[in-house]
Parts: C-alpha cells; structure tokens; sequence
C-alpha cells in the first residue's frame, strides 16, 4: 500500500497521503511524522461520517477538493475505502488526478487484504519534560520568542497553512531533549528540517534560518 501512497506523494506540492477503508479505519498513510495517530484517525472519522451523507444526496462521488488560503485536501473514493490527499494550495491539480486514476486500482486491490495500521507505542512513562513552559507558550512570550516566531514564519512559506501546527509539534519534540535556550535552536531547525520532506526546499529552509541560529 504504502508503495502506492508513494506514487501519489511524487506529484510536487503534496504534503502526505493515506487510505481508510468502509469500517473507518486507517490502513495506511504517508505523512510527515509531526502528523501522529490520533491526529489523522480524527480526521478519518470526520470524512468517513461525511461522505456517505454527500453521496445519498449527489447520487455518487468522484472527488471532493477542498481549498483554503494556502492548501487543498482531495478526498478520491475507491472500491472499499477512500484516499486523502493533503495539498499545498499551488498543487497542480491535473496531474495529482492522474496520479490517483493510475494508484486507484491498485489500493482497491490491496484493500481487500489490507489490515489498519498499528497504533503508535505511547511514550515511556515517567520521563519529565525538560521544560515546564508550553510550546506555544515558549513561541509567543518565552524569551525566545523572537527566534521561534521567525522560524515559524520561514516554515510556513514552505509548508503553508499546516506550518503552526507542525512548527509547535517541533518544538515540544525539541524540548524532550534540549533546554529552550539559543544555543540548541540548531537542533530545533533540524527537526523542523526532517519535516519538510523536499531536499530543495529543506536546504532552503537551512540557509533562511541561518541567521536566527
């Protein structure tokens, strides 16, 4: 399955990927780590108990894209399941459906035989956080905030819309291990770096926020 998410993902401007079957469960996807579990199993269940309502009163669903501001999610029903595409805005919207038609098939297929996939193992217990201040606490009055809020904005020319929420998560990543003081931020920018997922756009990324480090 996750061979075909593969496919999907190669069309430039695509964020990640994944495929829940009829029973509403995730069989696969393809995102950036920064998206757990939980978080795309709620977003599962909010198309799963939408769609059946729209096709009783379209007669029938090809495709439903979603735009905002500056990104797109592309709901494609298959035989058995659904496909969810996440979009920066600038997608080109032609050859992601291309791309669908030709992985359609072959996730009907792998469908049948498909199992959800694994829950994510929770975090040891008993291990404290480095730090007592929230991340977004740290990101709009910590006494980095100035370093932080920069480093936001960067990701988001990248990333568009999603870039909040993925830079929080960063963080809150970055302070299990470091101590929220300048002389880790490189080690912040390298894990929002490890997010971006496009090489081209990752070493940009670097060099724009250089002068923050």
């Amino acid at each position: 399955m996750e061979e075909f998410l593969k496919q999907i993902k190669t069309v430039p401007g695509t964020l990640g990927c994944m495929v829940y079957d009829d029973q509403g469960h995730l069989v696969s996807h393809l995102f950036p780590s920064i998206f757990d579990q939980k978080m795309l199993s709620a977003a599962v269940m909010t198309v799963s108990e939408n769609l059946p309502g729209l096709r009783d009163y379209t007669g029938g669903v090809r495709m439903i894209d979603f735009r905002f501001q500056n990104g797109r999610i592309v709901i494609k029903p298959v035989d058995g399941g659904c496909l969810v595409i996440l979009c920066e805005g600038t997608v080109n919207l032609q050859s992601l459906i291309i791309s669908l038609n030709l992985a359609a098939k072959q996730v009907e297929k792998s469908l049948k035989t498909a199992t959800p996939a694994p829950r994510q193992a929770m975090a040891a217990p008993g291990v404290p956080s480095v730090s007592k201040a929230s991340p977004q606490d740290l990101i709009d009055k910590g006494p980095l905030a100035s370093y932080l809020q920069g480093m936001q904005t960067i990701l988001a020319k990248f990333m568009g819309p999603m870039a909040k929420v993925i830079f929080v998560e960063c963080v809150e990543k970055w302070l299990q291990d470091h101590q929220p003081a300048k002389a880790a931020l490189p080690q912040l920018a390298d894990i929002v770096a490890a997010e971006i997922g496009d090489p081209a756009k990752t070493s940009d990324y670097r060099q724009k926020v250089s002068t923050f480090l």
